[in-house]
């Protein structure tokens, strides 16, 4: 990978220290968009959700307070995504 590609392929599969700030970024900036579409939407306390391409996880996180009596999943083939959503 060459430096000009390494933030590109951060945002699609985060990988070390700078896939944990792309991350972190990634929560931080659309945690407004994440609000307004949970909005537009219907979850129950019992739902089972499933979040594919759980990012940094403040999705799982806002989706699982909501389904308190549910179950929430996130699944992300970045493996630094899966621990800082853990």
């Amino acid at each position: 990978m060459t430096s000009r590609t390494a933030p590109v392929n951060q945002c699609s599969k985060p990988t070390g220290w700078l896939g944990r700030f792309t991350l972190w970024r990634m929560n931080a900036s659309h945690s407004a968009l994440t609000d307004w579409g949970l909005g537009h939407i219907v979850v129950r306390d019992n739902y089972t959700i499933l979040d594919v391409g759980c990012g940094g996880g403040r999705t799982v996180s806002k989706l699982a307070a909501i389904s308190t009596q549910g179950k929430v999943y996130g699944v992300d083939y970045s493996q630094e995504s899966v621990a800082a959503t853990k």
